[in-house]
């Protein structure tokens, strides 16, 4: 069985009916936040909006990314508390699935809005832990799961330019970051 949070459901609605959707994604996501739903609410694969919206084509004018920031900055004080960095049941962040799928628009905008460019070893094990056991996955191969903790790493493993170029424009410092590859 699968699980889905309202916030979740109002991106696959916005997705699918485009431009008339896109224009009731704001009130309805505010009439929803207003009567408790929250954005770091997780379906059953451990997504959050977030992951759905990465999701979401940069090359669709009804992208409900920017929507959902908006209304988000305007009701969060804090956006380090949007769960931007939840790890969803395959290990990816949103903006790792942003990245694989090339969408530098909303890789420019989870990283301007406070996603996680680069886990730290210690900050990627304290997730893990909260990870539930049936979301550790086998059959990811050592070097991909490792760039799961640096996305840049991914975008250059896909020779993503314009996804490279949205982290170096975020912070130049990226692009010397280290993915370790343990040997198997």
């Amino acid at each position: 069985n699968k699980s889905f949070s309202n916030l979740a459901l109002l991106t696959e609605y916005a997705t699918v009916c485009g431009n008339v959707g896109i224009s009731n994604v704001k009130p309805i996501l505010e009439l929803l936040l207003d009567a408790g739903a929250s954005f770091t609410q997780v379906d059953s694969a451990n997504m959050t909006c977030w992951h759905h919206l990465a999701m979401i084509s940069d090359h669709l004018e009804w992208n409900a990314l920017p929507v959902f920031l908006e209304v988000a900055k305007d009701r969060v004080p804090d956006l380090k508390f949007l769960a931007f960095d939840t790890i969803d049941s395959t290990r990816q962040t949103p903006l790792y699935i942003a990245t694989l799928l090339g969408n530098s628009k909303s890789v420019e905008r989870l990283l301007s809005s406070g996603a996680s460019p680069f886990f730290d070893e210690e900050k990627w094990s304290q997730m893990e832990e909260n990870m539930h056991p049936s979301s550790m996955y086998p059959g990811r191969d050592i070097k991909e799961s490792s760039m799961l903790r640096c996305p840049i790493a991914m975008a250059a493993a896909l020779a993503d330019t314009s996804s490279l170029r949205a982290y170096c424009n975020f912070d130049k410092s990226l692009a010397n970051s280290i993915v370790k590859i343990p040997s198997a």
